[in-house]
């Protein structure tokens, strides 16, 4: 089960981390722009 949850976290953290730079960048042009 360890070994299972191991792989999904390391699936699933890569696609969160990109998630999370789109997000921040997003939010960084969206206030750039807004100026």
């Amino acid at each position: 089960m360890s070994i299972a949850a191991a792989a999904i976290l390391t699936f699933m953290y890569p696609q969160l981390l990109i998630l999370v730079l789109i997000g921040a960048g997003v939010a960084l042009w969206l206030r750039c722009f807004r100026k």
